[in-house]
């Protein structure tokens, strides 16, 4: 439950109380800017943050604001009317004996079950997050709050999801949240740091270089999916034929070295774009997604196996996943996001490719995985240099 603050929330951002929520963000942001301990070093500074987060808190979720508005009545209400309190008021009735007391042991057991039943809820929660199901992670966590207010993973869980569908305001607000009920929470710190870095200190460079980054970020990507595009197609315009190299492999012997070469460029350029631009999350932690989530390391990540059986047999992979996920409902955004990348290049091999068409449908894909797999860490390790400068 919220508690009357020593200060006032609108007095702490300086905004009224008919305030709406974009002036409030706004104001939010300004004195982030100015009092934020990484930008200034007067020794206040952080205690004045710390204050601030925790206005923006509470104002810019709509039931919080609204529970702390009517808290806030009551209290100059109460405050008002002191003084003019006389003896009229009706007589407390006294408690009979057959009323039960308060706190007495259904209230206990009462408050047991809902801890145990917030605990299930959250575990499915970060459960549907690894799984990349995002709307069921949020009502799970919302769920838990409703049990329990503090639960500071619930509100580290509702911050990740926010942070993946880019709604930084409410990410920054619901880490905040979990830093309030948890303050010795590193995970939530560390991400809460990383947004404030990233939402109101990265706007300070020179407009100049966010041009220019804008600009290769759009063109860039543009250009990188028209060259794997052409070098998709290369097999036909170049009408490529068996050339003998792998004549004594008999599984490819009617591959020719130009389309390896092709395949494998072709696939690595396409994961490293993917990763670049985000449309997938970083191998290391989608290969171990239970450890990174708090879940049992003992449970076994279909990811990790897919990692490993697709370079040998990838069909048989793509198939054990798809079972697994449709069965335990566990399907992963960006691994089936993956494997649909990859057939769908081996798909366009197959056609680019005539003298062995065959042995392309058969084997191509394990291949183009490899390649995949490559270009995915390459592409992450350059999108971590990226924000490391940031």
């Amino acid at each position: 439950m919220l508690r009357m603050p020593e200060r006032d929330y609108y007095e702490v951002l300086g905004v009224p109380p008919t305030a709406t929520d974009e002036q409030i963000r706004r104001r939010f942001r300004e004195l982030a800017r100015k009092y934020h301990p990484d930008v200034n070093r007067s020794p206040d500074a952080e205690h004045r943050f710390k204050e601030i987060t925790e206005a923006y808190r509470v104002l810019s979720s709509p039931s919080l604001r609204a529970d702390y508005d009517l808290m806030r009545r009551s209290a100059h209400s109460a405050r008002s009317g002191s003084g003019g309190a006389t003896s009229t008021s009706p007589p407390r009735s006294r408690p009979s004996s057959h009323q039960r007391p308060q706190g007495g042991p259904t209230t206990s057991t009462s408050g047991r079950s809902a801890e145990i039943e917030a605990q299930q809820i959250l575990q499915s929660a970060m459960l549907a997050y690894a799984r990349g199901n995002l709307h069921e992670a949020l009502m799970l966590a919302k769920r838990v709050l409703r049990l329990q207010r503090h639960n500071a993973q619930a509100y580290e869980i509702l911050g990740d999801v926010y942070r993946q569908e880019r709604r930084t305001e409410e990410a920054i607000a619901m880490f905040t949240c979990a830093l309030q009920c948890n303050p010795r929470s590193a995970s939530a710190q560390s991400k809460l740091d990383a947004l404030l870095r990233q939402r109101y200190f990265a706007g300070t460079a020179p407009p100049r270089s966010s041009t220019v980054n804008a600009f290769w970020s759009r063109y860039g990507l543009m250009t990188g999916w028209a060259a794997v595009t052409m070098l998709v197609l290369a097999p036909w315009y170049l009408s490529l034929q068996v050339d003998g190299v792998f004549q004594g492999i008999g599984f490819i012997s009617r591959w020719s070295g130009a389309l390896v070469l092709l395949m494998l460029t072709a696939s690595m350029l396409t994961g490293a774009l993917m990763a670049l631009s985000g449309r997938i999350e970083s191998i290391a932690q989608v290969v171990w997604w239970p450890h990174q989530q708090g879940l049992p390391q003992a449970r076994l990540a279909v990811a990790g196996l897919l990692g490993v059986l697709g370079q040998f047999a990838f069909y048989a992979a793509a198939f054990l996943y798809l079972l697994i996920a449709a069965t335990q409902n566990a399907f992963h955004r960006t691994l089936t996001r993956v494997v649909g990348t990859v057939v769908a290049l081996t798909l366009g091999f197959v056609l680019s490719y005539a003298p062995g068409r065959e042995q392309v449908v058969l084997f191509a894909p394990n291949l183009l995985w490899f390649g995949f797999l490559c270009g995915w860490a390459f592409g992450d390790s350059v999108r971590a240099q990226q924000s490391r400068k940031v």
